[in-house]
């Protein structure tokens, strides 16, 4: 179909499939009251304004799956968060294969943190696993921090009330810089920790760890852009007269450095996932560890995956 913006009003309609048309954003839900399934996928929807699904009351369960979806995570929380709020029966919700989960892999704990009572996050049946839910809820609460939004942090030179969701908010120039003692206060008794500096608050709170993390994104996309333009080649470093030696001693030399690479590889991964624990356990890991996990193991994958498909040929070879 080449659907690409239905503007419908039908107020008794409960399902809606708009699959693999040409939406390029989602279509206006206001004539849609009774809606509870919506389906999404396989279009060209780019981005998803916080208004998205404010008329969706109803809705039950959402496919956006297989779209252009690229947000800043912040967006997405601020989407997430308002759909959470309006559509209190939300069951399922599909956003995997957009090309922002290539990049920001801890979407789905944002899912979970943003849709408490959802009890499906893509393929993730969490509501068969109650103990998984609730180690995932607690684990977004402390990757993500805390949520200011609304939150009276102090009052301003006027008398009057200043309501702030962010360190990212606080002004530090001028007259203001007088008051970060202050601010810094307000945070810790709202906290319950100690802090040194606003600086170290951002890692606290949910808003200022998305805008972060929106850097972190672009670090993440450059990794995979160079990884996909310098493909990694493990013999590419040896000379020439190595690579066309048949005798078979290099070979199961070559054989045996491989198996160790892929061994050490395993280890490394083990290594990443304890760090990664690690890093969740205390906010102030968290910004370097993500990055590093990422990084390191986006290159092992490509450096298994090679090894391994090097020794199927080589099996593959002695059979012949």
């Amino acid at each position: 179909n080449k659907v690409s913006y239905p503007v419908l009003v039908m107020p008794r309609l409960r399902e809606l499939h708009l699959n693999k048309n040409e939406l390029r954003q989602v279509p206006p839900l206001t004539g849609l009251p009774d809606l509870e399934v919506l389906n999404l996928s396989g279009n060209r929807i780019r981005n998803l304004p916080e208004d998205t699904f404010e008329h969706a009351h109803k809705l039950e369960k959402l496919d956006l799956t297989h779209n252009l979806v690229y947000e800043n995570p912040s967006c997405l929380y601020n989407t997430f968060t308002k759909l959470g709020m309006v559509a209190r029966e939300l069951k399922h919700v599909r956003i995997h294969d957009n090309p922002f989960c290539g990049v920001f892999s801890e979407y789905q704990l944002l899912l979970v943190r943003t849709l408490p009572r959802t009890p499906r996050i893509d393929d993730l049946v969490l509501e068969a696993n109650p103990r998984l839910w609730q180690e995932m809820k607690e684990q977004a609460a402390t990757y993500f921090g805390h949520e200011l939004k609304g939150f009276d942090l102090t009052l301003t030179g006027d008398g009057k009330l200043e309501t702030l969701s962010s360190v990212g908010q606080i002004p530090t120039q001028g007259a203001n810089r007088a008051r970060q003692k202050e601010y810094l206060k307000n945070l810790q008794e709202r906290l319950g920790v100690t802090l040194k500096d606003l600086e170290q608050a951002k890692r606290y709170l949910i808003l200022d760890r998305l805008h972060a993390l929106e850097d972190e994104m672009k670090a993440r996309q450059k990794i995979l852009s160079d990884t996909k333009r310098n493909p990694v080649a493990s013999d590419s470093h040896q000379p020439e007269e190595a690579l066309g030696s048949e005798s078979s001693s290099d070979e199961e030399l070559g054989e045996e450095t491989k198996a160790q690479e892929l061994g050490q590889g395993k280890s490394l991964f083990t290594i990443l996932t304890n760090e990664l624990d690690e890093a969740l356990s205390d906010p102030a890991n968290i910004s370097s560890s993500v990055n590093l996990v990422f990084e390191t193991a986006s290159q092992i994958s490509i450096e298994a995956g090679e090894q391994i498909l090097q020794g199927l040929q080589s099996a593959n070879a002695r059979r012949e």
